[in-house]
């Protein structure tokens, strides 16, 4: 009997869940649904410098309704006027941490705009054109003297105080008073507050425990009133800043990683987790509570970009599938991938461009599809099929061929005439990779192109496959399929 290996047909092979069975690793690429029939493989989308801040960058980005872009970056906040970086203006910033990843906020101050910035010390506030400097409290109470992050809900200012379960509230639209009072205790499990957290209106308060949803009342005095029964989760925060919003199929969730190393989404005040295929070996990794996430705009679907400094990986989920997929930068010398290289990412409307902080330098890039390489560096772009024994596992094979269907459109980045080619090898039984074959992706024009990687492959009882395509040409896999007569036992 005959028998193909689909990889586009999730109601035959292709489960996009699991990177155990069919496509055990995509390394710098992602899967894009194509509805009934199937999935694509793409490579990721390359970058471009456009700007190179002096200093090491310690994260936070905002873009604001003005359309300007905020990065902070050696204690001064550098404000992009336009999305060629041509106006940049520099404001000098007092009361900050250096080196902590900042938290912003917009707010109104006398129907002027405000942007309030913490990131472990005072609470700061800059209207657009004076240095970054402490908020002077007009109220009763005391502003805390640590203030890790700061958030805006329906005019109020909320903040909390380092290592205690206690937030703040200012008098509304009036991030510069905060009163005695104006607090409340996030007392439901006996665990201090790590981070703090807007979505869908509600206020999210994380402990390392538990994780409180609070709601505004519409009530002056006491305008917050907690969800006790259905919004209590005891999933709580372990690495604080893993915790992203997304947008989840026209939803706003949000997703960190909780006390017990799992990825986990909130969605319409349900907790659940989201990372299983990889939550094993997450959990395995040393020094993960500083880890930290953000979100990338990919093809119209937001991806979220895991970064563990520690172990010098980069992983990147995708909520909507649940699919992982590992990113990097290809390092020739060496022959391994490094570290992908972004500390924080940010969409940008109003420019319509995916702006990202690189993680040891001042690099700032615009990533697109459009961009083929890493600031020409090169994208080894890279997936392994899991080991496939056609579900006879004892019955040895024999392949009459292997075909690959990609989508390419021209040739090379620096020349569109130039033919790319990619490399194949397998691996039978688990003995060892066979030397690469070189195959020729097709002249400019072959757009969707059918490849023959083999036409005799050899026999075998399980076999894995790995596909390497490094030119900097766009590349889409359509199909994937190896014919295969199974060899029936004789008496």
């Amino acid at each position: 009997m005959i028998l193909k290996q689909y990889f586009s047909q999730p109601n035959k092979t292709l489960d996009p869940t699991s990177l155990i069975h069919n496509l055990e690793v995509i390394k710098d690429g992602y899967l894009v649904g194509k509805g009934d029939n199937g999935f694509d493989i793409y490579k990721r989308n390359g970058r471009i410098k456009l700007y190179t801040l002096p200093g090491v960058p310690y994260g936070g980005f905002w873009s604001d309704k003005t359309n300007k872009l905020y990065i902070c970056s050696n204690n001064k906040l550098y404000i992009i006027n336009n999305k060629t970086f041509t106006s940049v203006t520099v404001l000098n910033m007092s009361g900050m941490n250096i080196g902590n990843r900042v938290s912003f906020a917009e707010t109104l101050l006398a129907g002027a705009w405000n942007l309030l910035l913490a990131n472990g010390e005072l609470l700061c506030s800059t209207e657009g054109s004076s240095a970054v400097a402490p908020v002077t409290n007009i109220g009763s109470a005391s502003i805390p003297t640590h203030v890790p992050q700061v958030v805006q809900l329906d005019g109020y200012t909320v903040i909390y105080g380092k290592d205690t379960n206690t937030f703040n509230f200012s008098y509304p639209w009036l991030f510069n008073r905060f009163d005695i009072g104006d607090e409340y205790n996030a007392e439901m499990a006996i665990d201090d507050i790590l981070n703090i957290n807007v979505l869908k209106r509600q206020l999210h308060i994380y402990g390392s425990n538990s994780i409180e949803v609070w709601e505004n009342a519409g009530q002056a005095i006491d305008p917050f009133v907690r969800r006790v029964s259905s919004n209590f989760h005891e999933n709580g925060l372990y690495a604080p800043e893993t915790l992203t919003n997304i947008d989840s199929k026209g939803e706003a969730a949000s997703i960190f990683m909780d006390k017990k190393r799992r990825i986990v989404q909130i969605k319409n005040g349900n907790a659940e987790v989201i990372g299983e295929m990889y939550d094993r070996y997450i959990a395995e990794l040393a020094d993960i509570q500083y880890s930290y996430a953000t979100k990338i705009d990919a093809r119209n679907s937001d991806l979220i970009l895991f970064q563990f400094p520690q172990a010098e990986l980069s992983l990147v989920l995708d909520p909507e599938l649940k699919a992982w997929y590992e990113w990097g930068q290809w390092n020739e010398s060496s022959g391994e991938y490094d570290m992908y290289d972004c500390s924080q990412s940010i969409y940008c409307k109003a420019w319509d461009m995916t702006i990202m902080l690189g993680r040891n330098d001042g690099s700032v890039y615009s990533m697109s599809p459009s961009y083929l390489s890493d600031n020409n560096s090169p994208i080894r772009f890279m997936f392994q099929t899991g080991r496939w024994d056609c579900g006879y596992f004892s019955k040895k094979k024999v392949s009459t061929g292997l075909y690959m269907s990609v989508k390419r459109g021209y040739g090379k980045e620096t020349d569109h005439y130039a033919v790319p080619s990619l490399f194949h090898r397998n691996n039978d039984q688990g003995k060892g990779w066979s030397s690469y074959r070189q195959r020729s992706m097709g002249a400019l024009g072959d757009y969707d192109n059918t490849i023959q990687i083999y036409k005799c492959g050899g026999s075998f009882y399980r076999r894995q496959h790995e596909v390497v395509i490094s030119d900097a040409c766009p590349v889409v896999i359509s199909g994937f399929e190896e014919e295969v007569v199974v060899r029936e036992q004789t008496a």
